[in-house]
């Protein structure tokens, strides 16, 4: 029942969605400084739109956490699985369904690791779908943006890492063969520092091509033809959430692992 409520509730958003874009896909997908007109009316300059719309996301989502908290003993106390479709119910499918990719991954302690990659993958989720919100930059068009949230993946694989081994650790860097140690800590030591930099960049790469692609087409045939690529630029913005996330995940799997 739950699936059936599921599957009725999302037909009735692309319905939506798709209506939306036959009459608006002209206006969402105009110039770049039209786009970005009720930004600047609040008063905020060109280079801090990617700051804003991140801020505006944050609340986002510092929103639905209090949302959860208060609804918190509702949430336990129930016996019986409430079986609409309501934000609760999503909430907990994606929470479940976090859990168990962590799990697949890192079995040991996967709850220890949900609060990075959850706040990753709904924070990702939401910062490339608002580009669809006509008049709203996404953050992950900002390589800054992407960069941070690779920085912060790579300070907390490397203290789970520490805090997992101790300082034994830094034996996962040196390999091993005792001479060839020194190479292989700077071989290490260039491959882990380019983690994060490959993380922002691939997010940078495919939401920027997405929207470019579709801008071009959108300039070309704003009615009907930008529907099509507006449902392959969604699949690009779950496929890229995924792929950031399940990336973070390995590197805290490998760096806690004891195999090495």
């Amino acid at each position: 029942m739950i699936l059936k409520s599921m599957v009725s509730f999302i037909r009735k958003i692309a319905a939506c969605y798709i209506g939306a874009c036959l009459f608006f896909s002209e206006i969402a997908f105009a110039s770049i400084e039209g786009a970005h007109s009720w930004i600047s009316s609040l008063g905020i300059s060109h280079q801090y739109h990617h700051l804003a719309a991140s801020v505006m996301i944050f609340l986002l989502i510092l929103l639905l956490g209090i949302y959860v908290q208060f609804n918190k003993k509702r949430i336990l106390s129930t016996e019986v699985a409430d079986e609409r479709v309501s934000l609760l119910n999503l909430l907990e499918v994606f929470t479940e369904f976090i859990l168990e990719l962590i799990e697949a991954i890192v079995p040991k302690n996967a709850h220890r690791y949900f609060p990075l990659i959850g706040a990753l993958v709904l924070y990702i989720f939401l910062s490339n779908i608002s580009s669809f919100i006509p008049g709203f930059v996404s953050p992950s068009t900002s390589i800054s943006n992407n960069l941070a949230m690779g920085v912060c993946t790579f300070i907390f694989y490397n203290y789970c890492g520490f805090r997992e081994h101790g300082m034994s650790y830094l034996k996962q860097f040196t390999g091993p063969m005792i001479f060839l140690a020194p190479f292989m800590f700077l071989l290490e030591l260039i491959s882990h520092s380019l983690r994060p930099i490959s993380l922002s960049l691939r997010l940078f790469g495919n939401i920027n091509g997405d929207h470019t692609v579709l801008s071009i087409f959108s300039g070309l045939v704003p009615l009907f033809v930008p529907i099509i690529f507006m449902g392959l630029g969604l699949l690009v913005c779950i496929i890229q959430t995924y792929i950031f996330s399940v990336l973070s995940t390995v590197y805290i799997s490998i760096a806690t692992s004891h195999d090495h």
